[in-house]
């Protein structure tokens, strides 16, 4: 017995696809009707949601700018009094990893103390008193000539420490800043001088 052929299927002619580019567009009517409408009052509720928005963003831009400058500001004075302390308090013995030492002659309360250093110009060992600084401000309200304000020269005078009471490479207060050799960065001094400003009394 020979094979039975199956049934003939028809062949389906190929039906090409239009590339979108050459379509037919769509009428006037169907784009001038509830498309064009349905277009627009999205395009409207978008841009109002937009406005919405802007406008609250707007309204709340002061309060936040203002609640990032405090937090901004607490944070320094944080640091601030963390670098003006000593690496290990002396009392409960806690490690202060920010500790830059400044209480060490000015006190842990910045109200002042005794440094004991050695004169680079008599080659002595010496005692000199370190001010309070919970004062420092008033005492400099009036700056001294050359400094628009107190707080450019208390800046300067812990970024170049002093010297037998003046201005220098400092004996009896070191040099701190760094452009004159000293290991604390600008924004350091900065949070330190915050600190100050806070205790002032």
């Amino acid at each position: 017995m020979g094979d039975t052929p199956g049934p003939i299927r028809p062949i389906r002619p190929r039906v090409e696809k239009v590339p979108p580019a050459i379509r037919p567009g769509d009428t006037d009517d169907v784009l001038e009707g509830q498309r064009l409408t349905r277009i627009s009052v999205w395009g409207l509720v978008m841009s109002l949601l937009l406005a919405a928005v802007l406008f609250l963003y707007w309204v709340n831009e002061p309060s936040r700018m203002t609640s990032t400058t405090t937090k901004f500001s607490k944070d320094s004075v944080v640091r601030g009094e963390q670098y003006f302390a000593l690496p290990t308090n002396d009392k409960t013995g806690a490690t202060n990893t920010r500790g830059i030492g400044c209480a060490r002659c000015h006190g842990d309360d910045a109200t002042g103390g005794t440094n004991h250093f050695l004169n680079s110009v008599t080659g002595l060992e010496q005692d000199a008193k370190a001010p309070d600084l919970t004062t420092v401000f008033r005492r400099y309200a009036k700056p001294p000539v050359g400094y628009k304000t107190g707080k450019d020269f208390i800046l300067e005078t812990i970024e170049r420490g002093r010297t037998n009471g003046a201005l220098g490479q400092g004996d009896d207060m070191p040099t701190w800043g760094q452009k004159y050799g000293g290991p604390l960065t600008d924004q350091q001094i900065n949070d330190i001088i915050d600190w100050l400003v806070w205790v002032q009394k």
